[in-house]
């Protein structure tokens, strides 16, 4: 078979999820709740992608559908033009790095075991070779080799974190979903990490999907950036886009919470009013309509088609709103 080459590293095409509230039907397997309604973007190769939003929208469930950790799900996904249905190895295509490294990290093993484990598990060398491979990791990750003899709960957060990030390019992949990779590390350790994956990022030509809902974070790593609202994306467009002319007012009033950033832009203020749940029970129309101060008759009735806006250089902007006359 001969090589082809992908200008995408990852594709989503139309993707759905659907989970079943239990809790709603003691008869039956309850509501239907509609977590992801049909996403569609892409990530170039080498490229970061960020996926902001408000807890509950949908990104987790996102991330984990991306690694085949979610059977519940609808729809395509490509990773370098192939379908990871029929992707027998995924984790030497796309590997994750979870929020809680303390909870993905096994409590019972040395470090030197759980780094070498992906390695055992997909034959890769001797054990001499392992060990070496083990040992380039860490010192990759900013560790030295006698880590390799401690236990996840001798390190603090950052270290851990480090070693999760080691494990998930131990195999080589060239794509890592980032599932707020920083949120639960203190403050001081957050730049650090951040900093360790764009060094990752740089020196092994990796391409991230990076998700998390701290929008100065997202403006630093990010090459291009979508908007998530319960389920959907609302917004895309570069990170620059995004952050200097932001259209769909959800952006709009997620910006203006951050101090940097709507004090640096000095935007007009945009309120979204309640909270996500206030949105839940909409069937028809604009989900984001029971929230926004700017929201139209016809956003009511009539769900909102994702459509690209002309921008200064020609680039892609893709919004989700009836406020805009699109041609």
């Amino acid at each position: 078979m001969r090589n082809v080459s992908y200008d995408f590293v990852l594709e989503l095409k139309n993707l759905k999820s659907t989970y079943y509230n239990s809790n709603c039907n003691i008869f039956g397997k309850g509501k239907a709740v509609k977590v992801l309604k049909a996403v569609n973007f892409n990530v170039k190769k080498g490229e970061i992608f960020g996926i902001v939003g408000e807890s509950g929208c949908g990104k987790s469930t996102l991330a984990r559908s991306i690694v085949k950790l979610n059977d519940n799900v609808e729809g395509d996904i490509l990773i370098e033009g192939q379908d990871i249905k029929h992707i027998k190895n995924i984790s030497e295509k796309v590997q994750i790095v979870f929020q809680d490294p303390l909870s993905s990290l096994n409590p019972k093993r040395t470090i030197g075991w759980i780094l070498e484990e992906p390695l055992k598990i997909h034959r890769k060398g001797n054990k001499k070779e392992r060990i070496k491979r083990v040992n380039e990791i860490l010192e990759l990750v900013g560790l030295d080799s006698s880590y390799r003899e401690r236990y996840p709960h001798e390190l603090s957060g950052g270290q851990r974190q480090r070693i999760s990030i080691g494990s998930a390019i131990i195999l080589n992949p060239k794509f890592v979903v980032l599932d707020e990779p920083v949120s639960a590390l203190d403050v001081s350790v957050q730049a650090q990490i951040l900093n360790l994956m764009m060094d990752l990022h740089h020196k092994l030509n990796l391409s991230f999907l990076f998700i998390s809902h701290n929008l100065n974070v997202v403006y630093y790593m990010c090459d291009r950036v979508a908007v998530m609202y319960l389920g959907e994306i609302v917004e895309l467009a570069s990170a620059e886009e995004i952050y200097n002319d932001p259209k769909h007012p959800y952006t709009k009033a997620l910006l203006n919470s951050v101090v940097e950033i709507s004090t640096a832009n000095n935007r007009d203020e945009v309120i979204i009013k309640g909270d996500l749940n206030d949105s839940l029970n909409i069937s028809a129309g604009c989900k984001c309509y029971a929230r926004c101060s700017g929201a139209k008759k016809i956003c009511k009735t009539v769900s909102p088609e994702i459509k690209n806006i002309n921008t200064k250089d020609g680039s892609e902007h893709l919004v989700r709103c009836h406020l805009y006359n699109f041609n």
